[in-house]
Protein backbone atom coordinates (compact mmCIF):
# COMPACT_ATOMS: atom_id res chain seq x y z
CA UNK A 1 0.00 0.00 0.00
CA UNK A 2 0.96 3.41 -0.83
CA UNK A 3 0.57 6.12 1.67
CA UNK A 4 0.48 9.71 0.40
CA UNK A 5 -0.13 12.05 3.27
CA UNK A 6 0.61 15.19 5.08
CA UNK A 7 4.03 15.31 6.91
CA UNK A 8 3.72 14.70 10.57
CA UNK A 9 6.11 16.56 11.83
CA UNK A 10 4.51 19.90 10.45
CA UNK A 11 0.94 19.09 9.99
CA UNK A 12 -1.17 17.71 12.89
CA UNK A 13 -3.16 15.93 10.77
CA UNK A 14 -0.59 13.98 9.72
CA UNK A 15 0.84 13.25 12.76
CA UNK A 16 -2.62 11.97 13.91
CA UNK A 17 -2.60 9.54 11.01
CA UNK A 18 1.03 8.26 12.00
CA UNK A 19 -0.41 7.78 15.67
CA UNK A 20 -3.07 5.73 14.81
CA UNK A 21 -0.99 3.49 12.57
CA UNK A 22 1.57 3.05 15.25
CA UNK A 23 -1.18 2.77 17.92
CA UNK A 24 -2.98 -0.08 15.94
CA UNK A 25 0.93 -1.79 15.16
CA UNK A 26 1.00 -0.82 11.33
CA UNK A 27 3.99 0.24 9.95
CA UNK A 28 3.85 3.72 8.59
CA UNK A 29 5.60 4.59 5.78
CA UNK A 30 5.06 7.74 4.27
CA UNK A 31 5.85 7.50 0.20
CA UNK A 32 4.40 10.80 -1.14
CA UNK A 33 4.65 13.82 1.53
CA UNK A 34 2.20 16.80 0.49
CA UNK A 35 1.13 19.90 1.86
CA UNK A 36 -2.65 20.15 1.22
CA UNK A 37 -5.89 17.67 1.81
CA UNK A 38 -6.66 18.31 -1.91
CA UNK A 39 -2.68 17.58 -3.00
CA UNK A 40 -3.28 14.49 -1.78
CA UNK A 41 -6.69 13.83 -3.89
CA UNK A 42 -4.65 14.44 -6.97
CA UNK A 43 -1.40 12.51 -6.38
CA UNK A 44 -3.66 9.94 -5.54
CA UNK A 45 -5.55 10.05 -8.49
CA UNK A 46 -2.42 10.27 -10.65
CA UNK A 47 0.07 7.82 -9.51
CA UNK A 48 -2.53 5.41 -6.79
CA UNK A 49 -2.24 4.67 -3.36
CA UNK A 50 -4.48 6.05 -0.59
CA UNK A 51 -4.88 9.16 1.40
CA UNK A 52 -6.34 9.91 4.37
CA UNK A 53 -7.92 13.42 4.33
CA UNK A 54 -10.71 15.56 6.00
CA UNK A 55 -14.35 15.20 5.19
CA UNK A 56 -14.79 18.38 3.37
CA UNK A 57 -11.74 17.78 1.09
CA UNK A 58 -13.51 14.34 0.26
CA UNK A 59 -16.61 16.04 -0.33
CA UNK A 60 -15.25 17.88 -3.67
CA UNK A 61 -13.69 15.22 -4.80
CA UNK A 62 -16.49 14.00 -7.12
CA UNK A 63 -15.05 14.95 -9.96
CA UNK A 64 -11.51 13.30 -9.63
CA UNK A 65 -11.16 9.34 -10.43
CA UNK A 66 -11.36 8.74 -6.36
CA UNK A 67 -13.05 6.36 -4.22
CA UNK A 68 -14.47 8.12 -1.12
CA UNK A 69 -14.91 5.94 1.86
CA UNK A 70 -15.65 7.02 5.89
CA UNK A 71 -13.61 6.12 8.23
CA UNK A 72 -15.87 4.75 11.52
CA UNK A 73 -14.80 4.90 15.23
CA UNK A 74 -11.67 7.06 14.95
CA UNK A 75 -10.75 9.39 17.70
CA UNK A 76 -11.60 13.44 17.33
CA UNK A 77 -9.13 15.41 15.79
CA UNK A 78 -8.97 18.44 17.12
CA UNK A 79 -10.65 21.63 15.07
CA UNK A 80 -8.95 24.97 15.00
CA UNK A 81 -11.07 27.74 13.66
CA UNK A 82 -9.30 30.98 11.93
CA UNK A 83 -11.45 34.39 11.33
CA UNK A 84 -9.81 37.75 10.64
CA UNK A 85 -9.56 39.54 13.92
CA UNK A 86 -11.16 43.18 12.24
CA UNK A 87 -14.48 41.23 11.13
CA UNK A 88 -17.07 40.45 13.88
CA UNK A 89 -18.15 37.03 13.40
CA UNK A 90 -22.07 36.61 11.85
CA UNK A 91 -24.73 35.19 13.53
CA UNK A 92 -24.61 32.37 11.02
CA UNK A 93 -20.46 31.68 11.89
CA UNK A 94 -21.49 31.53 15.32
CA UNK A 95 -24.05 29.14 15.10
CA UNK A 96 -21.81 26.61 12.99
CA UNK A 97 -18.89 26.90 15.63
CA UNK A 98 -21.24 26.77 18.33
CA UNK A 99 -23.54 23.19 16.35
CA UNK A 100 -19.04 22.04 16.30
CA UNK A 101 -18.82 22.67 20.01
CA UNK A 102 -21.29 20.34 20.64
CA UNK A 103 -19.90 17.42 19.22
Amino acid sequence: MRLVSFDPDWSPMGAAIRRAFVANGLEYRLDCQVPFSSTVCHMVSACGGIGIIYALTAQSTLTLNLSVRSIQSVPPLPLCVFHRRDKPLTARTQEVLLALKKL
